[in-house]
């Protein structure tokens, strides 16, 4: 490879943004004059310097450097305020010999700086982007002791409380929001676990299905939580089902959308309940929520992923009559998945 040319890294060399430069153009691109494709060339060189993300590159898409006046690779580096024109090869224009460009990342830095990645700052989400999402994140906990959860979540700077049924019913007296400790904080209730965001609200729950066995309502707080918004038409929606043994106050409710609530969701819980046969904790069970507004108690969408030997499913409901203008077809699809693995 000819100094001052570029190539596409190998999977695995690079990540974040690389460098294509000394001439490298997409195919398909602005024609130059002489009428070969090119990346927005600059008339005078037909060369320009391009960074893009790794994940976008691939191998089609570049063609061979053009070749300036004496057949040597030029590298024109374009910012915006200036253009710096450096001759790679044999000399510098007046002769200087260069063997290496040494100057070459001094310039590509000053030319195309890189734009870091944003970082949530919120610890759910730093949680979910650092293990792959709320299935891995179940997947990791599946076998941790209360101890092992509480430094796990610690590291992202969430609290851990490990719950008996007499201490959950005391920890949870269906408050409007909770507050406290409670905030940020994990709640593993009867082998469930559920999420207390930073705003006091159930974010997102999970648990490991069979054994199946329905839980007690508490349907004064399932009116509570329903209310808290509207004062119609709202029910106070599990996240987990109690059919599916799923905690029945506040840590798991949310403001659901009486017709979503009662219909379309409710069937899908209800298949559900039906998978008894499957292997011991083979079934993953999760919902979550998100809410549009920090001030809202009431969700804008309700997910529902579950994971059986490996396989996944996920939908995302509108929280509105029947889930949205999808919501039919999603319970439908949800059921016909969860009776194809056995649920029935």
């Amino acid at each position: 490879m000819l100094a001052g040319e570029s190539r596409v890294p190998p999977p695995g060399e690079a990540t974040g943004r690389w460098w294509r430069a000394a001439g490298w153009r997409r195919r398909g691109s602005e024609a130059h004059p002489s009428g070969r494709p090119c990346d927005q060339c600059n008339r005078a060189s037909h060369t320009r310097l391009t960074c893009l993300p790794y994940s976008n590159a691939r191998s089609t898409d570049l063609a061979p450097p053009d070749r300036s006046r004496s057949g040597t690779p030029r590298l024109k580096l374009m910012t915006p305020s200036s253009h710096v024109h450096l001759w790679v090869g044999r000399a510098l224009p007046g002769g200087v010999p260069m063997k290496r460009v040494l100057l070459l990342p001094i310039l590509l830095l000053a030319a195309c700086s890189q734009t870091p990645m944003p970082v949530a700052t919120d610890p759910y989400d730093r949680l979910i982007a650092d293990v792959g999402g709320e299935v891995a994140l179940s997947e990791r906990t599946r076998d941790m002791t209360p101890e092992q959860a509480r430094a796990f979540f610690a590291g992202y700077g969430m609290g851990y409380r490990h719950h008996d049924a007499l201490s959950a019913q005391l920890a949870d007296g269906c408050p409007r929001r909770f507050s406290g400790s409670d905030l940020n904080t994990w709640h593993s209730i009867g082998g469930g676990y559920y999420y207390i965001d930073a705003e006091g609200r159930p974010r997102s729950a999970y648990r490991y299905l069979p054994p199946i066995s329905a839980a007690a309502r508490d349907t004064t707080c399932q009116g509570t939580v329903g209310n808290l918004d509207n004062a119609a038409g709202y029910d106070g929606g599990h996240l987990i089902g109690s059919q599916l043994g799923g905690w029945g106050r506040r840590a798991n409710m949310a403001p659901q959308q009486e017709n979503f609530n009662r219909g379309n969701y409710a069937q899908i819980e209800n298949q559900a309940a039906l998978c008894t046969r499957l292997a011991t904790n083979s079934l993953t069970y999760l919902a979550r929520v998100t809410y549009p507004t920090p001030g809202t108690n009431t969700p804008s969408t309700w997910t529902l992923e579950f994971k059986v030997n490996g396989e996944v499913f996920t939908r995302t409901f509108d929280n509105a009559a029947y889930g949205g203008s999808n919501g039919t077809t999603y319970r439908q699809q949800a059921v016909s998945w969860l009776i194809s693995k056995g649920c029935s």
